[in-house]
């Protein structure tokens, strides 16, 4: 007679399979929580370095530009000689006409811009009036070999009395962000470059000045919320080298009779992440705002050298 041997089921019981489906639930748990965790910060970590990449590219331009500059605002308004950067201080145009320096252009003295009325492509206001939230920048336009070129007397529209440097103006312009639903209360900078006349043509003892077309705008950078001085943006200030330790200058108090001073500008810029919309930004905590100041100075400021020098 043969002993029964009992049989042995294999696999797990209904109590071992909970208790593994409860372990395997707690630890998906908490890998899930660590990806969300890391995604968050993987993401805000994006969104700031775009906003610094974004400052940077702005100082990138704008010192570029000032340390090329002969002057803010327009020159033209400025009435002085150039070329040799030495000589009096003089009407530009042939009739005499004071200038404003305070604008792009100045209609009494930009042979460039200054009776032609708004070029196409050009949006905001004409002309351009320097301020807190505008800056307007001219540098030398440059011939084929390097050289910076002249508008010779008698050209231009008004046409100018003496030599004249040929510049092209690059205006840096803080408006609203036109995407107002998802980004409220926030602003974009701009940059349009107007060119000067066409070296080539200017060569060739044209009988009119020929200017390219005007490009823009090129944006820069969005999210700016600040700085506010009474309710209004506060990007652009002013050094003045007559009065070093008075601190900046507002844009808003500048003259035109004391361009010659100004040879530095002041930035200033608080960017908030850009990269979502404002409700979901807002919702995640994501939002940080990156404040930016930083000065630049000329290197070639036409004006100064021409008022430390006259004949």
């Amino acid at each position: 007679m043969s002993k029964h041997t009992p049989r042995q089921d294999s696999g797990l019981s209904l109590v071992e399979l909970l208790v593994v489906t409860v372990i395997m639930l707690l630890v998906s748990v908490a890998i899930f929580g660590m990806l969300t965790a890391n995604a968050k910060i993987s993401r805000r970590l994006e969104n700031k370095v775009s906003a610094i990449e974004s400052i940077r590219k702005v100082a990138e331009f704008i010192g570029r530009d000032v340390r090329m500059a002969r002057s803010f605002g327009d020159i033209y308004g400025n009435m002085v000689t150039s070329g040799t950067m030495q000589g009096k201080l003089t009407s530009q145009t042939a009739g005499g006409a004071a200038g404003n320096a305070l604008q792009f252009p100045d209609p009494a003295t930009d042979p460039l811009y200054g009776s032609a009325g708004a070029p196409a492509g050009w949006t905001g206001p004409w002309p351009i009036a320097l301020s807190r939230t505008t800056l307007i920048v001219q540098v030398p336009t440059f011939d084929a070999n390097g050289f910076p070129t002249a508008i010779p007397v008698g050209l231009g529209s008004p046409p100018v009395g003496t030599v004249q440097d040929n510049m092209e103006t690059h205006v840096y312009r803080v408006v609203p962000d036109p995407d107002a639903a998802n980004h409220p209360n926030e602003f974009i900078m701009e940059l349009w470059k107007f060119p000067g006349a066409n070296p080539a043509n200017l060569a060739a003892n044209p009988a009119s000045i020929n200017c390219p077309p005007v490009s823009g705008p090129i944006i820069l950078t969005k999210g700016i919320i600040g700085p506010m001085r009474a309710n209004n943006l506060n990007i652009f200030e002013f050094v003045d080298s007559t009065n070093p330790n008075a601190g900046p200058v507002d844009a808003s108090t500048i003259n035109s009779t004391n361009m010659a001073a100004y040879t530095g500008v002041v930035l200033n810029m608080e960017v908030r992440n850009f990269n979502a919309s404002a409700t979901v930004v807002a919702n995640q905590g994501e939002r940080a705002t990156i404040p930016f100041k930083t000065e630049v100075y000329m290197r070639n400021q036409i004006m100064s050298t021409t008022a430390a020098n006259p004949n």
